[in-house]
This record gives C-alpha cells, structure tokens and sequence, in this order.
C-alpha cells in the first residue's frame, strides 16, 4: 500500500493501524521521497520547477506553431522552434498580459480569434466588451457623447 500523508497524519496512521490491520503490517516513512507530482502534496514545493525539469525531457515540441499563437505570458506571438517550452512553463507562474494580446491582436489585423483554454472564456468576454463599448460610443450612447454633445451646443447657443 502507498500511503500519502502531510504533517503528523503518517505518525497518526502508524498508532492507529495495528487496530485496523493484522500484525504483520510495517509502515515505512521515506522522508526524502517526492509523492507523485498530480497529488496536492507537492503543490506548495517549487511546482515550476519540477514541470521545467519535466519539460525538458518530453520529445518534440521545436517547431514553430501554424498560425501563429498568442501567448498571454508574453502578449505577443512569441512562439518559435526554440522558446514554446519555456514560455509554457512561465505560464505557470507568471502573470498573464490580456491586454497587451489584446492590443497585439487588433494591431494585427486577425479576424478570428481562438480561445484554447479553461472557462470562462476571459478573451471572448474581453472582445464582446470592447465590440460593445464602440458600438455604444459610435451610436452616440455614452455619457462622454452625450457631454461631448451638450458642451457642442451650448457653444453655437447665441449670448
């Protein structure tokens, strides 16, 4: 049996095993071994770290990506035959850069764009927002139109 434990829950199982299990049963503690990297035990441990190490040992991966892919690390389409590693793995742990893609991809010129990814779909959201943020501001909607408006008349108003 493979036991995975944090804290006193070994020391715990080892007074309250002999109650449950026959006699025979020895509980060995390896307290230099890593449990395996999916379970929550290794997560407050360098998990960047461990996944870079892995990384580096997977085949493939050095081909430069058709179409171009942003990267929301970088918030740019800095993926190439050599750096896709690493900047998966700095997506681990670094911040991401929604607006500078988003910016990136509208100086661009894309017109289709494609979210591979968790829900909620924070890009979609963030070009529906945008779409209808112009939309109201070119039918003259806003408050900054209706100001911009008011502030036109009251200067052609004769005194």
């Amino acid at each position: 049996m493979l036991l995975l434990g944090q804290g006193p829950t070994i020391d715990r199982f080892s007074q309250l095993m002999h109650d449950v299990f026959p006699d025979r049963i020895y509980l060995r503690k390896n307290s230099e071994q890593w449990p395996p990297m999916h379970t929550q035990l290794v997560w407050p441990r360098n998990i960047p770290n461990r996944v870079g190490v892995m990384m580096e040992t997977l085949p493939g991966g050095f081909v430069k990506p058709v179409p171009a892919v942003f990267s929301l690390v970088t918030g740019k389409t800095s993926y190439n035959d050599f750096n896709s590693r690493e900047i998966l793995l700095h997506w681990i742990d670094h911040p991401q850069r929604l607006w500078d893609a988003v910016y990136e991809t509208l100086a661009c010129g894309a017109e289709t764009v494609i979210h591979v990814g968790p829900s909620p779909n924070l890009i979609r959201a963030t070009f529906q927002r945008l779409r209808d943020n112009v939309v109201t501001q070119l039918n003259g909607r806003s408050l900054n139109s209706m100001g911009l408006r008011a502030m036109a008349r009251a200067v052609n108003v004769p005194g």
